[in-house]
């Protein structure tokens, strides 16, 4: 019988083992293993991992519009201290729920990543998360195979 492939960020066919939060998900983040039932919540959730809001004041990104924001009253000489500091780092926000979702980003990164990538090392969550990892080690082996001997390298530069 022939695998399928399911595309980056799709479950495969297969029933993986997960917690039951993670139950009936098919769209799963390569970065954090978060689940997600429709494809379009996990695009709109990679950008906490992209950080498309930069600051034009200095080279620093935001993954979310808010986090822009609180960042850029640090640039106000610091007058009047944000009302809700973590108290895991240095970080403050306006708002106590804002405090509250960044909380959350604390504990997510002590949870265990028991699922290792044998060619790079990195580690993940879900077996499913692995898997698409896995893809994207293919997909390069594919795009850096020299033309005229076949031989695959792990960066561009290695191919000249």
């Amino acid at each position: 019988t022939e695998e399928t492939r399911a595309e980056p960020g799709e479950a495969q066919g297969r029933s993986l083992r997960r917690t039951s939060s993670q139950a009936g998900k098919r769209f799963f983040c390569e970065y954090c293993d978060t689940g997600f039932h429709w494809k379009s919540d996990l695009k709109k959730h990679l950008n906490v991992h992209k950080k498309p809001f930069p600051c034009e004041q200095c080279s620093k990104s935001f993954p979310d519009r808010e986090d822009l924001e609180n960042h850029l009253l640090s640039h106000d000489l610091v007058k009047d201290p944000l009302p809700f500091p973590c108290s895991q780092c240095k970080r403050s926000y306006r708002k106590e729920s804002s405090l509250q979702n960044h909380l959350k980003r604390h504990q997510t990164s002590k949870l265990p990543k028991p699922f290792p990538c044998d060619q790079c090392g990195k580690s993940f969550r879900a077996q499913q998360s692995l898997e698409n990892h896995l893809l994207r080690h293919e997909k390069w082996k594919l795009q850096l195979k020299c033309q005229h001997c076949e031989k695959t390298c792990k960066t561009a530069v290695q191919l000249r």
